[in-house]
């Protein structure tokens, strides 16, 4: 894990809560690492928040994707800040994003930059469902990435 970027997808088995780890698969699938030194980004995939500790060691850039309930396919960038003025909103897995990032920040020096991506899902989508991967949404998270790196 040496690549200076790293790309998370936060999620779990269930339902809508898939949608981090799946957006992670799909950009894995479209062409945006051809864009990049090879070995520059890696992606990977957290169960929970508290797995960014491991994930993020040693690399200087944290794209973090994660769901929140919202308009199904919306890209919404989020900064720390907007975050911890949510408090816990978004977050089903105990230790939030937010909580996460702030731990990192006090506990690495230096802390990764961190980029949060929340992609919205239906709220009412069951954990038996499946998430929809949407193309456009694909690429336009590929596009804000590219923005950002």
């Amino acid at each position: 894990m040496k690549a200076p970027i790293r790309i998370v997808g936060i999620g779990s088995p269930h339902g809508g809560d898939r949608a981090g780890w799946e957006y992670v698969e799909a950009l894995q699938r479209s062409r945006l690492l051809e864009h990049f030194p090879a070995g520059m980004i890696s992606m990977h995939q957290a169960r929970t928040p508290v797995n960014l500790f491991e994930l993020l060691k040693g690399c200087q850039h944290a794209i973090i994707i994660d769901a929140i309930p919202g308009t199904v396919g919306q890209v919404t960038c989020l900064d720390i800040a907007d975050l911890e003025n949510q408090a816990n909103q978004y977050s089903v897995h105990g230790v939030g994003v937010a909580e996460a990032l702030e731990l990192l920040n006090t506990l690495m020096n230096p802390a990764p930059k961190s980029t949060i991506f929340a992609i919205g899902i239906d709220p009412a989508q069951g954990e038996t469902s499946d998430t929809e991967i949407h193309p456009a949404t694909v690429s336009r998270l590929a596009e804000l990435i590219g923005q950002r790196i």
